[in-house]
């Protein structure tokens, strides 16, 4: 299992674990595992083509993953909730 690998599954075990104590709440739970599966994607991704995409098509895609997955955060941390 590669280092980042692992962090993406520590990452899931301490949000599964955290979201679990508070109350199981399907929504909650499950779009908060989302970024972790994103990346654990993307490392299956990067293996799956490592050495068959050109270096522009390869840091082009790096950054279109790493910006949407930051627009997702930033959406739903700036999201107004039903008690703000």
């Amino acid at each position: 299992m590669s280092v980042e690998a692992e962090m993406a599954f520590y990452q899931l075990l301490a949000v599964l674990l955290f979201y679990s104590l508070m109350g199981f709440y399907a929504t909650r739970l499950t779009w908060a595992l989302v970024p972790g599966m994103l990346f654990l994607i993307a490392i299956k991704v990067r293996l799956l083509f490592e050495g068959q995409m050109p270096d522009r098509v390869r840091t082009i895609a790096g950054w279109l993953l790493s910006t949407t997955s930051l627009l997702y955060v930033i959406y739903w941390v700036a999201r107004p909730g039903p008690y703000s």
